[in-house]
């Protein structure tokens, strides 16, 4: 009998403990941080006439970061916020080309920042793996320039707007021990608006555009948080 007892107890406290982490009071803290390099050349062939062929050379290097913090108002219900932030260089390098394709990029430089608020339910399997869905909002603001080669700083450009997005996100969520939880993208259901200048010496453009649209994430991208 108290052997019957005492396995009812241990299974009630590893009940608790599995759910413990999506319980109304608990705190997630967390964050991702990316890093990329690549390079690649390029040839480009003018088959009606060879003064136009050129090759390039180019490397790109990305950073991004960002923190995330969510409170749970209810059991299973979280609400939160994150930031995040992003760079990205672009360099050209040209050792095949002709006075006649000379106006080429040669630095594209991209700073982004971002802020989203959002309400998540968790449905989780034996409080371990699961998915989590909700409403959310989100403001993402960048800045792009494009940069010639010496002759033709003329062309010289920058690149300035916004894009508000609105909708429901899908994350597929799993909490490997009590304190520890990872959650990837799966998806979304949103629409956009997207905002956008672009100014050099010689002309300014103004974009604006809406959409809505159902997305899947082809990537793998990992956050990681802290309940507490």
């Amino acid at each position: 009998m108290n052997k019957k007892i005492t396995l009812l107890l241990f299974a009630l406290i590893c009940s608790i403990t599995l759910k413990a982490q999506t319980q109304k009071g608990t705190h997630t803290l967390g964050g991702n941080i990316g890093f990329s390099t690549a390079s690649g050349t390029t040839d480009y062939i003018n088959f009606n006439n060879s003064i136009y062929n050129y090759s390039d050379k180019t490397k790109t290097n990305f950073f991004s970061i960002g923190p995330n913090y969510s409170f749970f108002i209810a059991d299973n219900l979280d609400f939160g916020l994150s930031a995040g932030y992003s760079t990205q260089k672009m360099t050209y390098d040209y050792p095949v080309y002709s006075p006649a394709t000379a106006v080429l990029i040669k630095e594209g430089k991209l700073q982004a920042v971002s802020g989203s608020v959002y309400l998540r339910k968790y449905f989780l399997y034996n409080g371990k793996i699961g998915i989590r869905t909700g409403p959310y909002a989100q403001y993402y603001y960048n800045k792009y320039q494009n940069l010639y080669t010496d002759l033709n700083t003329v062309n010289d450009n920058t690149q300035k707007g916004y894009t508000v997005n609105t909708g429901l996100i899908l994350d597929l969520v799993y909490f490997p021990t009590r304190r520890i939880g990872v959650a990837s993208n799966l998806g979304y259901l949103a629409y956009s608006h997207y905002d956008m200048k672009n100014d050099n010496q010689s002309f300014s453009n103004h974009d604006k555009s809406d959409s809505f649209g159902l997305g899947f994430s082809s990537a793998l991208n990992l956050s990681v948080f802290y309940c507490f």
